[in-house]
């Protein structure tokens, strides 16, 4: 019987010590992290959220319940913490003095809750009642912490999208931005908003990766989305740079290298197979005669093309492909609002294909 108590203790030890260490690493530790029990929590809620929305059939529900997606896998998330703690503790309690199922649980449960509900017996059931409420109090500090981070992480992040919402018109599109700019007379202030939008990719490189579940939280403007907003940025980068006849803007390089890479990142980071996603023969899911059509309306803007169209062309497809299809696999991801050249796309991807 000793070896089984051993053997217990020990285990419900190893759980106790990895969700500790999976908490902390989550909340506490900078960087890009790859928490195996976070990812599994928001990747079960992620398909049992996607099971219940592909059958509704109003477009209304379906977003309702999408936006409670992200809030309900990070309460989950400490949930989980706690659950596997109360596990842990009960076998560790039960191993060192073998008291009923129901007394080991109940002394977990007022060691980790700090309740004292139940007083431990002996040194060695002590000891683990102060562990456990060291170890509850651990947690409740890490959610201080990690919970307005969430938040500050998502209202930095609006902030960018509800201006270009509202200077340039919802759903945000690149040839919008740049033919609203042009009828705004702010085409001289292009440069300071690349500038604007490169700090801002630079940020979603740094924060969405760390806390990928921010990556599913959905903006609170109607009809607009992180995602959509970023290709909209993306794609007026594009076409200024292939097909506008414009002054040198020297931020514009540096916007779109940084937006198609963090773009890139963030969708091999939730695990979107890249390069699995283009069909035969396609480069780009934008057609030559939406471009066509495209700078149709930004010349009637006012805006002053290149001359050689096709030549303009050829060097969008190289631009867009390098970010065409995170772009479009992230848009679908998270069920974004529909926008031009982005979201109201299609992929030969499954959602779960999309998130591994």
């Amino acid at each position: 019987m000793i070896v089984l108590q051993i053997m217990v203790f020990s285990l419900g030890f190893l759980i106790a010590m990895s969700t500790l260490y999976s908490a902390t690493k989550q909340t506490v530790l900078p960087g890009r992290k790859k928490v195996l029990l976070s990812r599994t929590v928001f990747r079960t809620n992620f398909r049992l959220f996607r099971l219940v929305i592909v059958r509704i059939p109003s477009e209304q529900v379906r977003d309702t319940l999408s936006a409670l997606n992200a809030p309900m896998s990070v309460m989950l998330l400490p949930l989980t913490w706690l659950i596997l703690l109360l596990i842990g503790f009960t076998m560790m309690f039960w191993g060192v003095s073998e008291p009923s199922l129901g007394t080991a649980l109940s002394l977990s449960g007022a060691a980790i809750t700090t309740e004292g509900f139940l007083a431990p017996q002996g040194g060695a059931q002590t000891t683990l009642y102060i562990m456990g409420g060291v170890i509850g109090l651990g947690i409740v500090g890490l959610l201080i912490t990690f919970l307005p981070t969430i938040y500050s992480i998502y209202s930095q992040r609006e902030e960018v999208v509800t201006r270009v919402a509202f200077r340039f018109g919802s759903p945000p599109s690149g040839v919008k931005v740049l033919a609203q700019a042009y009828r705004l007379g702010l085409a001289q202030e292009l440069d300071q908003f690349w500038r604007t939008w490169e700090d801002w990719f630079t940020d979603l490189a740094e924060t969405h990766i760390s806390n990928s579940e921010v990556i599913f939280y959905r903006s609170s403007q109607p009809g607009t989305s992180w995602i959509t907003t970023a290709g909209a940025i993306l794609d007026a980068s594009a076409l200024y740079s292939s097909t506008v006849d414009r002054r040198d803007v020297p931020w514009l390089n540096l916007c779109f290298q940084v937006g198609s890479r963090t773009l890139s990142d963030i969708a091999t980071d939730v695990g979107i197979p890249l390069g699995s996603a283009l069909a035969p023969g396609v480069s780009i899911h934008v057609t030559r005669a939406e471009y066509d059509a495209a700078c149709e309306q930004l010349s009637s803007a006012g805006v002053r093309l290149k001359a050689d169209r096709d030549e303009s062309w050829r060097a969008f497809v190289s631009m867009r492909s390098q970010y065409d299809i995170a772009l479009i696999a992230l848009a679908k991801l998270v069920d974004a609002p529909e926008a031009p050249w982005s979201s109201d796309r299609k992929l030969g991807l499954t959602a779960r294909d999309l998130i591994r």
